[in-house]
Parts: C-alpha cells; sequence; structure tokens
C-alpha cells in the first residue's frame, strides 16, 4: 500500500518529524511518498523550481497512492 504524508515542512524540526514518521511508516511495510524527500525544490542545484512544478510532482504523487495521511500537529 502506497501512502503520501503530507504535513507541514516550514522549519527543520518539521522536516526531522516527517522523515521519522516516514521511516517508522516503512518499517511497518508501507511505501511512503514525503515531500521532504521528493520535492523538486529539495535540491537546491536546481534554478528551474517553479510553484507550478512542486504542485505537478505532489498532484501526480497523490493520484498514485492509495491513501493521504495529513499530519497537522
Amino acid at each position: 500500500m502506497k501512502l503520501y504524508l503530507a504535513g507541514p515542512m516550514f522549519t527543520a524540526a518539521e522536516e526531522a518529524h516527517n522523515l521519522r514518521l516516514a521511516a517508522k511508516l516503512r518499517g511497518h511495510g508501507f511505501e511512503v511518498f514525503c515531500p521532504n524527500e521528493s520535492e523538486p525544490s529539495s535540491d537546491k542545484t536546481r534554478t528551474d523550481i517553479t510553484p507550478r512544478l512542486i504542485y505537478d510532482v505532489d498532484i501526480e504523487a497523490v493520484e498514485s497512492c492509495n491513501v493521504l495521511i495529513c499530519q497537522v500537529s
């Protein structure tokens, strides 16, 4: 089962929490799409990143997943 892990990703603490949660879910056998790991904007060497590109990547990922988990804490 493939999960999309949505949640805040604006601070280092939020990013670390998302990455820990993704690892824990993988440890339980789930395939996880975590935007912190997958966003084109994570690659600081790229100059072609636009809000539209990030949106398109996210929508494609959401549509390919079975479950969306929205972490709002």
